[in-house]
């Protein structure tokens, strides 16, 4: 069974479309026959070509991934620091003095509203000084500039209280 050989010595005709015959030399055959690179070789070298190219892009998928951890622990780091700007602002020594401003500031304005004693004795003089001149209201003009002159000073102590 092995003692044959696979090959044939005689020429190998070949015979185109045109149908003229194309022969081959036996030195051409046995050249393109005896090549040492086979399958198997060929194989092994498209596999290490292969292995060759996945390691490129593996390398340059580890690169671009070192590059967005570094973006990303940066973009991380600029948020801690404004997290912390923002808590520097709101520790509790800056929030209980927050705190006590704004129950001084709610006091003054309950202060006002009970109205000063002098704003509440020009109040009733003008009611009266109408009700007196009800068909004469200019007769009361100087009680009623006496009430806004109060009015307007509490007006001012007001706005500079909260300035």
């Amino acid at each position: 069974m092995g003692k044959m050989q696979s090959k044939s010595s005689a020429d190998v005709v070949f015979q185109n479309e045109s149908r003229f015959p194309l022969q081959f030399s036996n030195a051409l055959v046995n050249h393109l026959d005896s090549k040492v690179e086979s399958d198997a070789i060929r194989a092994a070298s498209l596999e290490e070509h292969i292995q060759e190219r996945v390691a490129v892009e593996i390398e340059r998928l580890r690169s671009r991934e070192r590059e967005i951890l570094i973006e990303i622990e940066k973009e991380l780091a600029r948020k801690n620091a404004q997290r912390e700007k923002a808590q520097e602002k709101l520790n509790s020594f800056n929030l209980r003095d927050e705190m006590l401003k704004l129950e001084e500031n709610i006091k003054g304005v309950f202060q006002i509203r009970k109205m000063d004693d002098n704003l509440l004795k020009k109040k009733h003089d003008v009611i009266n000084c109408l009700k007196e001149n009800e068909q004469k209201p200019l007769n009361c003009d100087e009680t009623i500039k006496a009430f806004r002159k109060e009015v307007d000073l509490l007006k001012d102590e007001f706005i500079n209280r909260y300035q």
